[in-house]
């Protein structure tokens, strides 16, 4: 089966188009920015210890590595 550029155009196209479509929609269902703060706010408390956790294990790695 030979892709073609042709075809990957139109899979562009379809991706966009469902983009466009979507974006109004969550825009739109949105009742306050209060509501969407919070839940980046959320996300981003429930990554910190995980992002704080691997740092930690890199840098006690690299301080081994060093030390060896």
């Amino acid at each position: 089966m030979k892709i073609t550029t042709k075809t990957l155009l139109n899979g562009n196209k379809l991706a966009i188009i469902f983009l466009i479509f979507l974006a109004p929609n969550l825009a739109f269902g949105v009742e306050s920015t209060k509501g969407v703060l919070s839940i980046i706010y959320n996300g981003l408390l429930s990554w910190t210890p995980l992002i704080k956790t691997a740092c930690l294990w890199v840098f006690w790695t690299l301080v081994i590595i060093d030390l060896v």
